[in-house]
């Protein structure tokens, strides 16, 4: 069972944090391989988040991250997108908060 107590507990986290690898290791230790978790989203595209996850590869490696490269997953109900990809080498984490429309 998903304790969408802590999903909150992750939003506001992401909202104050400064250490993203706590966040990280909360989502992971919470979400990261629960089945049922990964069960209540949907594959998405996000351009807003492609296109800042893009720049920031353009101005910290001189190259963008190519499209398609993120695999996103989007809980509509939660208002929250997660996923990632690799840039090379790198592990790209992604973890969203959208305020509702």
């Amino acid at each position: 069972m998903v304790d969408m107590a802590r999903l909150n507990t992750l939003k506001s986290q992401l909202l104050q944090a400064t250490d993203f690898m706590a966040v990280f290791e909360y989502f992971m230790t919470h979400f990261g391989e629960n089945p049922q978790f990964m069960a209540m989203g949907k594959r998405t595209r996000h351009a807003v988040i492609e296109a800042a996850v893009a720049q920031t590869f353009q101005r910290l490696y001189g190259q963008p991250l190519q499209a398609g490269q993120l695999l996103l997953t989007l809980l509509p109900k939660q208002h929250f997108v997660h996923g990632g990809g690799f840039y090379g080498e790198k592990l790209v984490n992604i973890r969203h908060r959208s305020n509702p429309s």
